[in-house]
């Protein structure tokens, strides 16, 4: 990713957010602990005070909903675990 000067800053990491997404994939980091809206909110803050270029918004926007989509996956399987252990 081409974005070094932005930072992730979250309560339990800080740094690129390639590598945040590097971490989660390699099951280093759980997903579900990351503030998700926040980094999102937080990026979208650094991109309307500088000024990115449609590639750099995209490889936000790829890695993003990598994230997204990995957080989205662990819930449904935790409720699917709870429901069958209600059983």
């Amino acid at each position: 990713m081409n974005q070094s000067t932005y930072t992730v800053e979250v309560t339990n990491f800080s740094g690129p957010l390639d590598l945040l997404l590097q971490l989660i994939e390699r099951r280093k980091l759980d997903v579900c602990d990351i503030a998700l809206a926040q980094v999102t909110h937080d990026y979208l803050l650094y991109v309307k005070k500088s000024d990115l270029d449609l590639v750099q918004t995209n490889e936000f926007l790829e890695i993003a909903s990598k994230l997204i989509a990995k957080n989205h996956t662990l819930y449904c399987q935790t409720i699917v675990k709870t429901k069958m252990s209600q059983m």
